[in-house]
């Protein structure tokens, strides 16, 4: 049975603003005949990724998959779960079957671009990074990451060029300012 779409929106905006308690509490008394909804799954997912209860996060997100293989939110959140457990390549490849489905989708590339950082991909993390650049999103996060490819690489114009664009865009980055 579905959802409602409204009270999806409720869970979802609790997720976002970190108010776990309530989005439990409203997924709690969704009606017994929707709890095993993919879209359930996919909310108790987010939630305990939130709360970095990564193994319990896999299990819902595998459940709503089993029910709904095309949703790349779930594929993000297995993502983010699997790098959270340290398991880099499940997490690569939750990232890349989001980014399948929704090339565009900016939080697939933020995490895909830390997963292959994390693998010391430096050359492959670099595009994903400049790829948030060029959508707009998580400006001084790419620009500090990038600044640090630059560095190890040798590029210090090109390092102090990409520290200093993460500054202005978060002068309140201490991460920002010990890098200039």
């Amino acid at each position: 049975m579905m959802i409602d779409g409204q009270a999806l929106d409720r869970i979802y905006s609790r997720i976002v603003a970190r108010d776990l308690d309530s989005a439990i509490g409203l997924l709690n008394s969704l009606p017994a005949n929707t709890q095993t909804n993919w879209e359930a799954h996919r909310a108790w997912g987010l939630i305990e990724c939130e709360r970095g209860n990564f193994n319990s996060c896999i299990e819902h997100i595998n459940r709503a998959l089993a029910l709904n293989s095309s949703d790349a939110t779930s594929f993000v959140c297995a993502g983010r779960a699997y790098r959270g457990l340290g398991d880099l390549r499940s997490a690569n490849l939750n990232l890349r079957q989001a980014l399948a489905i929704e090339p565009g989708r900016f939080d697939a590339h933020l995490n895909l671009a830390l997963v292959l950082w994390s693998m010391k991909d430096f050359l492959r993390a670099r595009t994903f990074f400049e790829n948030l650049l060029a959508m707009g999103a998580e400006i001084a996060v790419a620009n500090q990451y990038l600044g640090h490819i630059c560095e190890e690489s040798g590029d210090f114009a090109g390092a102090l060029h990409h520290y200093e664009a993460a500054y202005r865009h978060d002068p309140q980055s201490e991460q920002a300012l010990s890098s200039l």
